[in-house]
């Protein structure tokens, strides 16, 4: 089926999350970039015509972790620019009984380009388009206003002609295949050994959010948003790779559902 394209070049974002899942840091997963497809098409589309939205193709230009380097440490410290939400007494610090105790947080700043891929005659109103930018959150980051203006395009060969740089994002599930007596968790951490071998087989490798698995029924609850059914989930974590434009395609992310309890996005 013939398809178009709206692109959204080269988005200025600020203050994105960057932990996914409590125990990595990287650039938003593309569960993120999905789901903004998903909301742009929600706002700009006839509710009747929403399955017009196929799924979104992400360009990376530029990702800043805002985080610092201490003298003697490893690793990079993400600032930390969130406490806790008072709840209860609880939520004190054990230390000092005037401050909320912090969570764990990691933001990072980025600049993406996303071509979000409709069927060929979906009734796209690109005012909405420009409407929706104006407030839009990016993984809970904000969409600059003075990002370049959406275009509409024919397919993801006109998406790579306009946009000649950048890092298409793609899946890695060929290297989440574990050793015998390993597990997928083992196949990941071995993939992204911060070794000059690995860097040279796989470079620009990391883990990242592809879905969720829910671990409780989906159900009506009180204080849901906008009063949708809930349930609670688990990250399901994965392998990324990004591939310079000039190397390779950009493949479009679209949902999966392979069961009843598991949501994914893949390509």
């Amino acid at each position: 089926m013939s398809r178009f394209i709206v692109l959204l070049p080269r988005m200025e974002v600020t203050g994105a999350n960057a932990l996914s899942a409590w125990w990595f840091l990287a650039p938003p997963s593309p569960t993120a970039y999905v789901g903004f497809g998903q909301a742009l098409a929600l706002k700009c589309l006839p509710p009747e015509l929403a399955h017009q939205f196929i799924g979104v193709g992400t360009v990376i230009h530029d990702y800043r972790l805002r985080a610092e380097k201490v003298n003697g440490a490893y690793s990079l410290l993400p600032h930390q620019l969130r406490a806790a939400a008072l709840i209860n007494t609880d939520d004190y610090s054990s230390k000092n009984k005037n401050a909320l105790s912090l969570q764990p947080t990691a933001r990072c700043d980025m600049t993406v380009s996303l071509a979000i891929v409709f069927d060929e005659g979906a009734s796209v109103n690109m005012d909405y388009v420009e409407i929706f930018l104006r407030n839009a959150r990016m993984a809970g980051g904000a969409v600059a206003m003075d990002s370049p203006k959406p275009i509409t395009l024919e397919n993801m060969r006109e998406v790579k002609n306009h946009l000649k740089t950048g890092f298409a994002l793609h899946a890695r599930n060929d290297l989440m295949v574990p050793a015998e007596g390993e597990d997928a968790l083992d196949a990941l951490l071995s993939a992204t050994l911060p070794t000059t071998e690995q860097r040279q087989a796989s470079p620009w490798l990391m883990p990242a959010t592809m879905g969720f698995v829910t671990v409780t029924d989906i159900r009506d609850r009180v204080w849901t948003r906008d009063g949708h059914p809930h349930a609670f989930a688990e990250p399901l974590v994965g392998l990324v790779q990004l591939k310079s434009l000039k190397d390779t395609f950009i493949p479009t992310w679209k949902y999966e559902r392979p069961s009843e309890r598991v949501f994914l996005v893949g390509h």
